[in-house]
């Protein structure tokens, strides 16, 4: 009997590697086509799999009754939903992120333009 359940769970995960690789396909060639049309698909770029980030969002796409879905809670909403909800706050999300880096290169290009500190300098938390 442990013989035959060891061979059946093969099986099956066989199988699961099957239908993943197959919603891997799907959701590549559905992504393409969404970013290609949706004015919101610039926000989108691939980490993994199924696993893309929105603005500074990780989302995670699967294919439900034919459309991209996006994870959500415990359950899933449409991507063209997803992103009308969401896109604008992402896109202020990302223009604040830019501002910081920003802010931290040109403060970083001060520093570099200061003399660098000589190793008779103390610095405040050594003595």
């Amino acid at each position: 009997a442990s013989a035959r359940s060891a061979s059946r769970s093969s099986f099956g995960r066989r199988d699961d590697e099957k239908e993943k690789e197959i919603q891997r396909k799907m959701v590549a060639e559905k992504m393409e086509e969404f970013m290609a049309k949706d004015p919101h698909g610039h926000l989108l770029s691939k980490i993994e799999n199924n696993a893309f980030l929105f603005g500074t969002r990780k989302i995670h796409l699967f294919i439900v009754t034919g459309e991209l879905h996006v994870r959500v809670g415990g359950g899933y909403v449409s991507l063209a939903e997803y992103c009308a909800k969401y896109g604008h706050v992402e896109r202020l999300h990302l223009e604040k992120q830019k501002e910081k880096i920003e802010a931290l290169l040109k403060l970083a290009g001060k520093e570099e333009t200061t003399e660098a500190p000589t190793s008779s300098t103390t610095t405040p938390w050594r003595s």
